[in-house]
């Protein structure tokens, strides 16, 4: 569907990575956020989701493959219109592959909620886009706004700033 964006916009090296990783898991990967917008920026992560019906049991697979201890897996809680959605997430860095992933992990029960919510958010006003383009512009570029500032202000833009509510996310 968006593989178009995200073969633009990948290296040769992050592809090959990325691909490993669906072999490995022996489950799609899920991309989303920039890599499938145009205001995608080589500094950027790469946002993927990974969906299971034991979360903990692919936990376990993805930290075998990244090499990292499974303390850097957080539980998260996502409040998703009147539903709770549970998973778990990592942020994962490989400077030598020049890889920035979060890579989350959801029950397989909540894909269609979790990639409507994430593919509703490719296909944005020309406002938000530049938007978005300012932020990266004043977080990556010129280094005048941290990273959680920059966190907080693209949330905002995602939500309330293309017409959507915002939905609570909590990292434990």
């Amino acid at each position: 569907m968006y593989q178009d964006h995200i073969n633009k916009n990948l290296t040769h090296q992050q592809k090959i990575f990325f691909e490993n990783m669906t072999q490995y898991l022996d489950t799609p990967l899920y991309f989303y956020g920039s890599i499938l917008r145009t205001d995608y920026d080589k500094k950027s992560d790469i946002d993927l989701c990974i969906f299971s019906d034991n979360i903990l049991s692919m936990q376990n697979k993805l930290q075998h493959f990244l090499s990292i201890d499974k303390r850097k897996f957080k539980k998260i809680i996502w409040k998703k219109s009147k539903k709770i959605i549970y998973g778990t997430k990592i942020m994962y860095k490989n400077p030598k592959k020049n890889i920035i992933s979060e890579i989350s992990i959801f029950n397989f029960k909540d894909r269609e909620d979790i990639l409507d919510d994430h593919y509703s958010k490719v296909s944005i006003p020309f406002y938000a886009v530049a938007m978005l383009y300012i932020l990266k512009f004043l977080h990556y570029k010129i280094e005048i706004m941290n990273r959680s500032y920059y966190a907080y202000f693209k949330k905002l833009l995602l939500s309330y700033g293309i017409g959507k509510t915002f939905d609570p996310f909590i990292i434990l």
